[in-house]
């Protein structure tokens, strides 16, 4: 079984804890295949003061757009999750940010995903937290 994956948050402050089960379901998604396609969906968790905790995510679904080079999360399930999640927990796990993979070894954002992230980042109203899963390591980015 993986372990979680516990990281100095990238802006300095805090940690960011991701869970195990999500650290094995973003996992199986690398591309390690020449034909697979890009693969991700949302970061379910809390902050908790200068930290961010990271316990569920979604997986790509049917309504998604995916190409060996893009994902783009369009399918509402996503959403839906994310509201379910907040209603179970009664407020206190929500939309944390979002993961994606991409067909390197050590995966770097790209300007969209940078753009993209910056336009998520002024929709939530909170810090996120970015993961891009490569086929041997993973990029974390944190932004508020």
């Amino acid at each position: 079984m993986q372990a979680p994956l516990v990281v100095t948050n990238p802006l300095g402050t805090g940690l960011i804890l991701i869970g195990a089960p999500v650290i094995e379901r973003m996992s199986r998604y690398r591309q390690i295949g020449s034909a697979d396609r890009e693969a991700g969906g949302v970061l379910l968790g809390s902050l908790r003061g200068p930290h961010m905790e990271v316990s569920g995510c979604t997986e790509p679904l049917s309504g998604d757009k995916r190409s060996r080079m893009l994902f783009d999360r369009c399918d509402p399930r996503h959403v839906a999750a994310v509201r379910a999640s907040m209603s179970d927990s009664r407020g206190t796990i929500g939309y944390i940010g979002e993961w994606h993979t991409h067909p390197e070894r050590s995966p770097q954002p790209s300007g969209l995903d940078q753009t993209n992230w910056r336009h998520l980042l002024s929709q939530a109203g909170h810090r996120l937290v970015f993961v891009i899963v490569g086929t041997e390591t993973s990029f974390i980015h944190a932004m508020e």
